[in-house]
């Protein structure tokens, strides 16, 4: 039992991804090195404090994840939260409930991945395709357009045709 903790200890502390363990109120009582490497905050400046101090999440959001986790269901979305320097981060994150021998939920635990660049690079790609279609938009109107000359420079040239006979 021993060996299963410590393998699950270092596990949590080498893993990838971004994990915070709160109480049913949401007060955080333990992050990850990899939370820290991200948000810069230590554990000193964080644990102790509610992890909605975080994020930018809408009150409606916030309701519906509250209501997912206490009721003991997996809640799975997308946080906005901030960097100890004031930057902001997107973040994927599965929020499950951690229960204790009798079933009851003691805990929360999150992880999260870091997903800010791949959010970027979503934005670049909208903002490209908007681009594309706008500029394919002009082509087709251009061609149109070139079409519309050709039909009136064919009727100018019956038209001329006419008056030299």
């Amino acid at each position: 039992a021993e060996e299963k903790v410590r393998k699950l200890s270092r596990a949590v502390e080498q893993s990838s991804s971004l994990i915070m363990i709160t109480d049913t109120h949401g007060i955080i009582e333990y992050i990850n090195p990899m939370f820290i490497k991200v948000t810069g905050y230590s554990p000193e400046e964080i644990i102790g404090k509610n992890a909605t101090e975080l994020g930018m999440q809408s009150s409606a959001q916030q309701k519906q994840m509250w209501e997912t986790i206490i009721t003991g269901s997996i809640w799975r979305g997308e946080f906005y939260n901030s960097k100890k320097n004031g930057e902001f981060y997107w973040e994927a994150a599965s929020i499950s409930p951690v229960r204790n021998e009798e079933g009851i939920i003691t805990h929360f635990i999150k992880v999260a991945e870091d997903i800010t660049n791949k959010k970027k690079m979503e934005d670049e790609i909208k903002k490209r395709v908007k681009e594309l279609e706008e500029f394919y938009q002009l082509a087709i109107g251009r061609e149109l357009r070139m079409i519309e000359l050709k039909n009136e420079i064919e009727e100018l040239k019956g038209e001329l045709s006419k008056y030299k006979k």
